[in-house]
């Protein structure tokens, strides 16, 4: 557009040197003055009607608000350049409607014949409007890329003081020609001319007061987007370390969920046979209610001796009063006697017999066997005095029954020693076994022992993390960092509260387990 400007200047430059070779102006040259003095006050007019087309343009432009400075600084570096063009050619029109001015004015020049002088002035004059006629095209043009922006409104202004110059000056130099009539007129057109461009001015400071608030909102909202752009991008980065720790986080926890189920399954086969050694210890647990049960029966048959034995008490009286009057029986009584003599010596044999079991292990019918001992001897002190008694038969047929059931209860006794040697055996197997299930869980808890040492080493590394990222914290990044290592370190943490839990239960069950066996 400058070039294109600079090269309408040569060739208007051309036309007035030009026309400065022609010694006389005809009447043409003043009717195409004339014509030139339409021209601008057309131009005049499609000005006035350009500036309030811009307002309409600046009333729009203000309620839009323009979104982005840079556009709006290309906009002003166009409508800088577009105004240097503008002024330039204001500038040629002034000197050449001058010169054309001084020209008419000039009484004293006389008309050249001279052809190649006319020739050249209508080649200049031809050349000029054509120059003159296309300046007009790009002063529309420039026009019309001024509506698009609102900081074209300066150089409207710059412009229309221009144009009122001109004006003006067109005035002047009218008057000077005697044309009073269109100075009547001009007055007229300069004074609304003046008012309307006043107005404008008005208008364009209310623009340009709106347009710097715009902008200044538009700034504002700028910052604010990078602002909110960068607080977005922190943000992203953040949620995605926090994606990443979760993952891992939760890859941790599935394995220690898995850990966790090996660790149940293996305590559920463990429960499996507990509870099958719980069975068999109930079995056990019944013999021994039945041993117990037998013990109750000696104790009922001990009470039933006794019974018998003071009934025996009482016959023995009986007997001593009537073994005044049976002396006669006395030598059988005797006799027999030597018998039961034998009988007691195998009574004393069993006697030492049971004492040497009782030695080796205390049996659960020691007592009673005692008592039927006691009650023997009680017996034969009975047997002594009622050798020719009646009743005799009776009692040693009762002494043989009682010796029959000391038989079976040393055959019970035996029995009962020997089941009880194999329980002892049995609980012997069972407490080694419980004490290397104990070890195996020993082992296990040692394990999530060093486990739980370890995530402390790791609470510890991300301690000491934290306290070298505590002179980063004024720092955005480095707040983000520790609130991650934060998080990390409060998931290590509750991992180890888990395997403390954990480890704790186990233990608990292996202790119940290992009392129960006891």
């Amino acid at each position: 557009m400058v070039n294109s400007t600079q090269g309408n200047a040569e060739s208007f430059e051309m036309g007035i040197l030009a026309f400065g070779t022609s010694v006389t102006v005809t009447d043409e040259v003043r009717r195409s003055v004339e014509k030139e003095t339409e021209v601008l006050e057309e131009s005049i007019q499609q000005l006035r009607s350009k500036i309030k087309t811009e307002e309409k343009v600046g009333e729009e432009l203000r309620r839009s608000r323009l979104s982005s400075g840079k556009e709006t600084r290309d906009i002003l570096q166009g409508s800088t350049e577009n105004l240097s063009s503008l002024n330039f050619t204001v500038d040629f029109l002034q000197e050449l409607h001058k010169s054309f001015t001084l020209e008419l004015m000039d009484t004293t020049a006389e008309p050249s014949a001279d052809d190649t002088t006319k020739h050249l002035y209508g080649i200049a004059m031809v050349d000029i409007q054509a120059e003159m006629a296309e300046q007009q095209r790009e002063l529309d043009t420039l026009h019309e890329e001024g509506l698009a922006h609102v900081q074209s409104l300066s150089s409207v202004k710059e412009k229309k003081v221009a144009v009122t110059e001109e004006m003006e000056t067109l005035k002047r130099r009218i008057v000077e020609d005697k044309l009073e009539e269109q100075n009547t007129e001009w007055d007229a057109k300069i004074r609304l001319a003046k008012h309307e461009f006043d107005n404008e001015m008005n208008r364009q400071r209310s623009l340009i007061a709106n347009l710097d608030d715009a902008k200044k909102q538009n700034d504002a909202l700028e910052q604010e987007k990078r602002k909110l752009l960068t607080e977005l991008d922190e943000n992203t980065a953040a949620l995605q370390s926090e994606e990443e720790v979760r993952e891992k986080h939760q890859s941790e926890m599935e394995k220690e969920k898995l850990d966790k189920q090996v660790v149940l399954q293996r305590l559920h086969s463990e429960s499996s046979s507990n509870a099958l050694r719980i069975a068999e210890l109930k079995a056990h647990l019944e013999e021994a209610k039945k041993l117990v049960d037998i013990r109750e029966q000696l104790k009922t048959k001990r009470e039933a001796a006794r019974a018998m034995r003071l009934e025996l008490h009482n016959e023995k009286k009986t007997l001593e009063i009537e073994l005044a009057s049976s002396k006669e029986l006395a030598a059988k009584a005797k006799a027999e006697d030597l018998m039961v003599e034998d009988s007691l010596q195998e009574v004393d044999l069993l006697r030492q017999q049971n004492d040497e079991t009782q030695a080796k292990q205390v049996l659960p019918g020691e007592r009673e066997y005692e008592s039927l001992l006691q009650q023997e001897l009680e017996l034969k002190s009975l047997i002594g005095d009622g050798q020719n008694d009646s009743s005799f038969t009776d009692l040693r047929t009762t002494i043989d029954n009682l010796q029959q059931r000391l038989d079976d209860v040393k055959k019970e006794c035996s029995e009962y020693s020997a089941e009880l040697e194999k329980k002892m055996m049995e609980k012997d197997e069972l407490d080694a076994k419980a004490e290397s299930q104990q070890n195996s869980a020993s082992a296990a808890i040692q394990v999530l022992q060093e486990e739980l040492s370890t995530m402390k080493e790791d609470n510890t590394k991300v301690e000491n993390s934290i306290n070298g990222l505590r002179r980063k914290i004024h720092d955005k990044s480095g707040g983000k960092e520790l609130a991650m290592l934060k998080q990390k370190l409060r998931i290590f943490q509750s991992g180890a509260d888990l395997l403390k839990s954990t480890a704790k239960k186990e233990k608990s069950i292996l202790n119940h387990d290992s009392d129960h066996f006891d």
